[in-house]
């Protein structure tokens, strides 16, 4: 009776994630839909659980803007009187244009929050769901892993390179980005922008950046996302 109720139970657990895939990860994109809240809602759910069922404690929980906010309160005032108390919950906001009321509140219930930058930081201090965890709150320049990304040993580029060689190692990592995308393999000025686009991330001066470069004979390469369906006219 029991070995038949773990299996019921194992066959059910089966389901609901295929339930789950299919109504809130197979979106075939990550923002941008109608259920983005109760998408991420779900996750965060979700993610909790999985500590809480697998018995993992880690030591801090890092939460990024509203999309994993709920995290914050939904261990506070839930997952730690099951056990799961060990964690430290920090919060980071990377923009909060989008789910001000989500961030306010993970805000309140984190034990430390953080930003992209000092300059970051600043210029949302006086906003109201920030203005009150100021003693909390501190802004920390984004950054590389400079042991991963070292030139010297970056397994992506054909070419390692030092201070001694960098000009040929970027030129190895240029001609064959020029290969790789079919452009002209040439000396020529090669401008990349890889970004979500929205009208936060200023368009039409991407716009503008890309005729600049192109009436000026550069190349340029683009890889975006976006939601907005007129972006690319």
């Amino acid at each position: 009776m029991v070995l038949n109720e773990l299996v019921y139970c194992s066959r059910a657990l089966e389901l609901c994630c295929v339930f789950a895939y299919s109504r809130f990860f197979s979106a075939g994109c990550i923002y941008g839909r109608r259920n983005d809240g109760e998408r991420f809602g779900f996750f965060c759910h979700a993610s909790l659980e999985f500590l809480l069922q697998s018995g993992f404690h880690p030591d801090i929980i890092h939460c990024h803007d509203w999309s994993s906010a709920p995290v914050a309160w939904l261990y506070k005032e839930h997952y730690r009187h099951y056990g799961l108390n060990k964690a430290r919950v920090v919060f980071t906001i990377h923009n909060l244009e989008f789910g001000a009321s989500l961030i306010g509140k993970a805000m309140q219930y984190s034990d430390k929050a953080t930003t992209v930058s000092p300059t970051y930081s600043q210029e949302v201090s006086g906003n109201p769901v920030i203005a009150s965890h100021l003693y909390k709150f501190h802004g920390i320049l984004n950054g590389i892993d400079q042991d991963i990304w070292d030139p010297y040993n970056d397994k992506f580029i054909p070419l390692s390179y030092t201070s001694e060689n960098v000009v040929e190692g970027k030129r190895a990592a240029k001609e064959a980005l020029q290969q790789r995308l079919g452009l002209k393999k040439a000396d020529l000025p090669l401008v990349g922008i890889i970004t979500r686009l929205t009208h936060q991330k200023g368009i039409h001066l991407i716009k503008h950046s890309i005729w600049h470069t192109l009436e000026r004979s550069g190349q340029v390469f683009f890889i975006f996302s976006t939601s907005l369906p007129r972006v690319t006219e």
